[in-house]
């Protein structure tokens, strides 16, 4: 019979719960969590995403890393000095979306955390996958992507936020730049930064404090808060997706090299910090940012519903303020 020798922890008598290798750490759980709220304040900090007084709007699905993120903005945003809004998308994906929905609305509510709802079906008259089947496209993510992105904007710049901060993980983050580089989209690759500036009255400025946070340690952190998400994954996830294989091979370089993923996101960020936003203008439609004359939910929308619906997503949105205490 062998007898396991229990590791102590690094700043404490308590048994350690977690090893980071590329810090050699081996820490019990409360100073587990202090590592990771530290490491989201030192982020932010290091690349100057958040000012005092900043009125910094949270997008929340539902998942493990924005339940953590919103759970570790609110411990730091009194000594950040930062006012906290939540932004939840209703995609009206039946039960996950009504379970996702919950779980936030829980959440915001236990932290007394003002929080705002765009609901799809009841602010649109219509769901994602009444979009799927009206466009018959394979690409659902890029589809969701696209009308994700264009109401966390438009909300950011109709309730006038310093900066929309997404739960985007080290793990994400390099997945998306490699995805990219190798299908030659170097467009995309260049928003992949830990802030990108913004134009003021078309594009909001974007922060992700969790750049350097790696995804176990957003899981681990939810368990070990005892944090409720929504563990089921979405129903049009894909299976076995070029991200997929992109993420193991990181992985294998992270055992291999504990502490890459972070170094090359740094260098990255270094290299590209102000030079995400080259060539926005105006949506002639919607007037939000665009790459070409039309943007991309005008567009869309027009080619699923017969005319675009920027500027209607717009007018719910000044409606919803109108009636919030934001």
């Amino acid at each position: 019979m062998v007898n396991k020798v229990k590791v102590r922890c690094r700043y404490c008598e308590k048994d350690a719960v977690v090893r980071i290798p590329y810090a050699k750490l081996n820490l019990c759980s409360d100073h587990f969590n202090e590592f990771i709220v530290s490491k989201v304040r030192r982020s932010i900090e290091r690349y100057k995403m958040i000012n005092p007084k900043d009125k910094v709007l949270l997008a929340v699905s539902g998942g493990k890393d924005s339940i953590t993120l919103t759970h570790i903005m609110y411990k730091i945003l009194r000594e950040l000095d930062f006012k906290l809004i939540v932004l939840h998308i209703d995609l009206g994906i039946g039960e996950y979306s009504k379970k996702s929905r919950e779980i936030v609305e829980n959440l915001c509510k236990s932290l007394s955390i003002d929080y705002i709802v765009f609901d799809l079906k009841n602010d649109l008259s219509l769901t994602l996958p009444e979009f799927i089947q009206k466009l018959k496209t394979r690409r659902i993510c890029s589809l969701c992507g696209i009308i994700k992105r264009y109401i966390m904007n438009a909300v950011a710049l109709e309730l006038n936020v310093d900066s929309v901060a997404t739960a985007h993980h080290a793990d994400d983050v390099l997945t998306y730049i490699i995805k990219d580089f190798i299908l030659q989209d170097y467009e995309a690759m260049r928003k992949l930064v830990p802030i990108s500036i913004g134009v003021p009255g078309i594009v909001a400025k974007k922060i992700k404090p969790m750049y350097e946070v790696y995804e176990y340690e957003a899981a681990m952190y939810v368990v070990r808060n005892k944090l409720e998400f929504i563990d089921i994954e979405c129903p049009f996830k894909k299976v076995k997706s070029l991200e997929d294989s992109v993420r193991k091979f990181i992985e294998d370089l992270e055992k291999r090299s504990p502490g890459i993923k972070i170094s090359f996101l740094r260098k990255f960020a270094k290299m590209y910090i102000g030079r995400e936003v080259e060539g926005f203008r105006k949506c002639r439609v919607c007037g939000l940012a665009s790459s070409g004359d039309i943007c991309s939910f005008c567009r869309l929308t027009e080619k699923s519903f017969g005319k675009p619906l920027g500027s209607k997503v717009r007018e719910v949105i000044r409606e919803k303020i109108g009636k919030a205490v934001v």
